[in-house]
């Protein structure tokens, strides 16, 4: 009986160790926060690497951000645009969000095909529209959510909001668009790397992991996502690397 209330304590102790070592993020709880972004622009050669090393580049990148004023608050509107490795646009991605919080206001992609997503953020509720081309219907769906969520498709502008120290864990839900429902994140901030960039440029980064399989090595100076490693399934890896 002394060594089951003894297993029970080391299970207990663990489980609330856990818990402390995770930090839950809250809706402008202040721990993330952007205030210190800058307009920047930026841009990735993203490849395809194989599980056995090799790689081919799928994908030229590009990124810039502008803060803007509405109703006396910092704007961060974030434009991305995704092309193939012939220079033919492939997609073009918006954020909207507010910049001290990065709380989301509206997330956006559209195609040169007419195809066309929208994400609103509202107190308590999401809503989602889109159409598959232009002559396609359009459709809108209304789902009430328990808590303000973050969206996850701002990516590394969102992590580069945390604060950097080696070990913590942070815990933040979001909106999946993948299947329309409220889910969580959890990221872990690693240590300092020197990265170097495709240009021969090196930067200091910290490395952030997440639960779903992102390596990103971030600066908190302007371009701020210098590379970004997706480790793939199948044993394959998108790697984006800054030019």
């Amino acid at each position: 009986m002394k060594d089951l209330k003894t297993i029970c304590f080391v299970i207990l102790a663990a489980t609330q160790l856990s818990a402390q070592d995770t930090l839950k993020i809250e809706y402008k709880d202040g721990i993330i926060s952007g205030y210190f972004i800058e307009p920047y622009t930026n841009s990735w050669n993203v490849y395809l690497q194989s599980p056995d090393g090799s790689e081919n580049q799928i994908r030229y990148w590009t990124d810039y951000a502008q803060i803007i004023v509405q109703n006396g608050v910092n704007i961060l509107h974030r434009v991305q645009d995704l092309y193939s490795p012939d220079g033919s646009l492939q997609s073009t991605w918006i954020n909207v969000v507010e910049q001290e919080s990065l709380h989301p206001i509206k997330f956006a992609t559209h195609a040169p095909n007419g195809a066309l997503f929208f994400l609103e953020f509202e107190t308590g509720r999401v809503i989602t529209r889109s159409n598959q081309n232009e002559e396609g219907t359009y459709r809108s769906d209304t789902s009430l959510v328990s808590s303000q969520l973050y969206d996850w498709n701002l990516y590394g502008m969102l992590l580069i909001g945390l604060p950097f120290g080696e070990g913590k864990v942070f815990q933040f839900d979001y909106w999946n668009i993948q299947n329309n429902s409220q889910a969580s994140l959890y990221a872990t901030i690693g240590p300092e790397v020197d990265v170097e960039t495709l240009s021969g440029e090196k930067v200091k980064t910290r490395e952030i992991s997440t639960s779903d399989g992102f390596t990103f090595s971030l600066s908190k100076k302007a371009p701020y996502v210098i590379k970004l490693v997706w480790d793939l399934p199948n044993g394959s890896k998108m790697i984006w690397r800054k030019i």
